[in-house]
């Protein structure tokens, strides 16, 4: 198989990937009647999934990085599948914690191995455009899973829907590992002194902590937006799973337009410091936009910048290693920091939206993502200009 067909199949698989992560977004308020749940249980049951997804980001990008790629994202993609499965024979609430954190270790082994194995199957000059791509096909599974899950949890309940999701999963990690068991990825094995000096790379941790207000924007936006607009502003299911797809859908059309871009004239970190800024700064507008058509526009914006802000840092973290064979490692690194930090901010969210209002809860997702922007300030420090190697056509 040549590599431009592997290419959609790696993108497609991305999609199926983020399906099986949100599909539990419509499902939640099925679930808090059936289990007798409080918002704070909801909030654990989303957080787990990101807690598994932290733990074992190093894990995963170790094992691309020494067996392979291709094998790490299928082993993936295979415990998401069966995750989805074992969530819809949970008994109670426990169980579905459990399967739900085994979610979150199949999304940590897919992400980083899969990014590697695109860097090593595409040239310098198309890496770009398929990193917003990739990105972008996320948020189209992600608004399958959010958008087509509601009917399909209000058609056959959400156990089933949690069925469908997982046997959907399997037979694409099976297209994927057949598809992919022949290519010769970049990722040999490497030393692991290598792989010590590559975590040493300042870029990556400062990169890593500044991108987290996409992180915030993707975890409580992407899982709290259709609860927020039923329970918050009484919208009906119907309404407020338009918006959440319209979020996602508008972070593929971003992706795309993105990696145009990208390939086009090139990014770099004043890039990303616009795209980061927007992003909190519309998390804090979002309950203060008053009519639906504002809030529609609100989280359609919000989704193109969130998508983008993670596209210029994998180009930018990409650009800035010393081996390409570390590319997955590296990734595994920065959503390790990302996810650890990230993964408690649903949680921190409902705790706000119980304590005080969904008001102040959205104001403080907002504030935290523009504060952790705040070591981009030692770019310059470490360079001496401010500046790091960008993607730009020049370099492509």
């Amino acid at each position: 198989m040549h590599n431009n067909a592997r290419t959609p199949i790696i993108h497609i698989s991305r999609a199926v990937y983020a399906m099986s992560w949100y599909n539990i977004a419509p499902g939640l308020i099925f679930i808090q009647s059936d289990f007798n749940l409080s918002i704070e249980q909801l909030g654990i049951l989303t957080t787990i999934f990101y807690v598994g997804v932290a733990i074992f980001q190093v894990p995963g990008g170790f094992i691309g990085t020494r067996f392979g790629n291709g094998n790490a994202a299928a082993l993936g993609l295979c415990l998401l599948g069966f995750s989805g499965i074992f969530s819809a024979v949970s008994p109670g609430y426990t169980i579905l914690l459990a399967s739900r954190f085994m979610a979150g270790v199949g999304a940590a082994f897919f992400f980083s191995p899969a990014i590697g194995l695109l860097r090593s199957i595409t040239s310098d000059r198309a890496y770009s455009f398929h990193i917003n791509v990739f990105n972008g096909a996320f948020n189209v599974g992600a608004a399958t899973g959010i958008f087509g899950w509601q009917f399909l949890d209000e058609l056959v309940g959400w156990r089933d829907g949690f069925l469908i999701a997982g046997l959907i999963t399997l037979a694409v990690a099976g297209i994927y590992y057949l598809s992919m068991r022949s290519v010769r990825d970049k990722s040999t094995p490497t030393a692991r002194s290598d792989l010590v000096k590559a975590t040493r790379n300042p870029y990556i941790w400062i990169f890593a902590v500044s991108a987290l207000a996409c992180v915030i924007s993707e975890n409580v936006v992407g899982q709290f937006l259709v609860y927020y607009m039923e329970k918050g502003l009484h919208y009906p299911s119907s309404v407020s799973s338009l918006s959440g797809t319209l979020f996602l859908l508008s972070g593929f059309a971003g992706g795309v337009l993105g990696g145009i871009i990208a390939h086009r004239y090139g990014v770099g970190v004043k890039s990303f410091i616009l795209a980061t800024s927007i992003t909190g700064l519309l998390i804090i507008f979002l309950p203060f936009a008053g009519s639906l058509y504002a809030i529609y526009i609100t989280v359609a914006i919000l989704g193109m910048v969130t998508i983008e802000g993670f596209s210029i840092i994998y180009i930018l973290i990409s650009r800035n290693i010393a081996h390409s064979g570390h590319t997955a490692f590296s990734l595994s690194v920065v959503n390790l920091v990302q996810e650890s930090v990230g993964s408690v901010w649903p949680a921190i969210f409902t705790f706000l939206k119980a304590g005080y209002s969904f008001e102040v809860a959205w104001f403080m997702m907002g504030a935290s993502s523009l504060l952790f922007m705040l070591p981009l300030l030692l770019l310059k420090r470490i360079t001496g200009t401010g500046t790091v190697h960008s993607s730009s056509r020049k370099s492509s």
